[in-house]
């Protein structure tokens, strides 16, 4: 299954069950339990920390809804009504948010082919929804969820630099544009503004 039909696939979910004229229960029927009685499961608990820590993989956790599961699970915990109709959107989204991490995380955001078009890859042989509800049998979600992600000595090194990086954009006079070159480039001893700002 190649990145761009998967996308659609998962995309379109709900619309799909809904025009077939599946009921409620039957999309429910097809979806992880993320909700029991309007209150979070331990899991979906745990999928929101997942989610909200994306962006230790170089990853956005808004492009899966991060901010929004976590009010929902939120809200849920505090005992807000919601009807089971509810549940099952929130279902839906979370399943959909954690598979799309999941390919994202293993796969990458990015089609080789579609910048290396002679590239080779192997063929893709996880199956994120297989992955995720295997995963919630066993409760054992966060360790999957690292799993599936590069198991090379490089990743592990990327994601460190990554977070070294992100620590420095913070820095406020970081955060400041230049002034222009005087030149092309500085010469040794050649007096610019900006020394001080890169001091």
């Amino acid at each position: 299954m190649n990145r761009r039909t998967w996308r659609a696939r998962r995309s379109i979910f709900l619309v799909i069950f809904l025009l077939s004229g599946y009921s409620w229960n039957a999309i429910a029927d097809d979806l992880p339990t993320w909700f029991e009685n309007g209150h979070p499961t331990v899991d979906a608990i745990q999928a929101v920390q997942i989610l909200q820590s994306a962006g230790q993989d170089g990853l956005d956790p808004d492009d899966y809804h991060a901010n929004a599961l976590a009010h929902i699970v939120g809200d849920a915990k505090r005992g807000a009504h919601s009807s089971s109709e509810s549940d099952i959107e929130h279902s839906a989204l979370m399943t959909r948010a954690m598979e799309q991490l999941i390919f994202d995380l293993h796969f990458g955001r990015v089609e080789p082919r579609d910048i290396y078009r002679s590239l080779k890859t192997p063929p893709k042989q996880l199956d994120p929804a297989a992955y995720l509800r295997q995963a919630l049998a066993d409760h054992t979600l966060a360790v999957a969820v690292r799993s599936a992600a590069p198991q090379l000595p490089l990743y592990a090194h990327l994601r460190q630099t990554l977070a070294e990086y992100r620590e420095l954009a913070k820095i406020p006079a970081l955060q400041q544009r230049l002034p222009q070159l005087p030149a092309n480039r500085l010469a040794p001893g050649q007096s610019y503004a900006g020394v001080n700002l890169l001091a």
